[in-house]
């Protein structure tokens, strides 16, 4: 839960400054994405219970508490309907337009990054899911080296049965940001198919490479383009060379 009180914390912090820079429409769009992309599509279905089994006390009423605060924040711009909810949740006389507004307790900027990555790789499982036709319901096991991302959030979202830290594993490998991930091969993977895939991917990073060294070794580019610009291209290749290796290290696999 402490990712989603960052999530709100943040958010009330940035409708405050869209306020007070008079800034409407962007304050709503920041209560909308809180709204239906962190509390509706992640929050609730990370708490989500397990089959047949009832929600922990503590959690429930975390979650009711942040609802709470989502409407009112919410009710400046639909107040009817943030009124009515006010009410269902409990009985009570007063109007949800004299409570308390919620003010910001400050957050985590490293909570967030690893609660946005671990959003990445839960989207990449699923992805990997559907290419293959491997079900939903079937528990996989991840490996990977990476510590950027929270690993009790990717394993149930992700259906995951475990996390290993091994390396050089076979299997369907995908990559957030410079980081790798591998899904172990199963039956329903076309290890030719994959191997194809990679390729394609490995020519282009190739070709993106060549381009990036060309500019680079141009004494008329480097000579007149500023630090920041040069260094920009630095890092690319720096990310293809990374990837390049990665990509080989997994064909590797697929057909060692």
């Amino acid at each position: 839960m402490d990712y989603f009180e960052n999530r709100l914390n943040q958010c009330i912090q940035e409708v405050e400054e869209h306020f007070e820079k008079y800034r409407i429409s962007e304050a709503m769009m920041t209560l909308y994405k809180l709204t239906w992309d962190d509390f509706c599509s992640w929050y609730l279905e990370i708490i989500k219970p397990a089959f047949e089994k009832p929600i922990d006390a503590t959690t429930f009423e975390k979650s009711i508490e942040f609802l709470e605060k989502i409407l009112q924040l919410l009710h400046p711009f639909m107040p009817f309907l943030s009124e009515e909810i006010w009410h269902l949740i409990s009985e009570r006389k007063e109007p949800i337009i004299i409570s308390a507004y919620p003010k910001s307790q400050g957050f985590s900027p490293e909570i967030l990054s690893k609660f946005d990555f671990s959003k990445e790789v839960v989207s990449q499982i699923r992805s990997v899911r559907k290419q293959k036709n491997i079900s939903p319901k079937e528990p996989l096991i991840l490996f990977t080296s990476s510590d950027r991302f929270l690993p009790e959030m990717v394993c149930k979202v992700g259906n995951l049965s475990e996390i290993k830290a091994e390396e050089n594993v076979s299997g369907i490998s995908f990559r957030v940001g410079t980081d790798e991930f591998v899904l172990p091969v199963n039956a329903n993977v076309n290890i030719e198919e994959e191997t194809q895939k990679l390729t394609s991917e490995l020519e282009y990073l190739q070709g993106f490479l060549a381009s990036v060294e060309k500019k680079l070794s141009n004494e008329k580019f480097t000579s007149s383009a500023p630090k920041a610009v040069i260094q920009n291209e630095l890092n690319k290749k720096s990310d293809a060379l990374e990837k390049i290796s990665q990509i080989q290290s997994q064909l590797n696999q697929l057909n060692g």
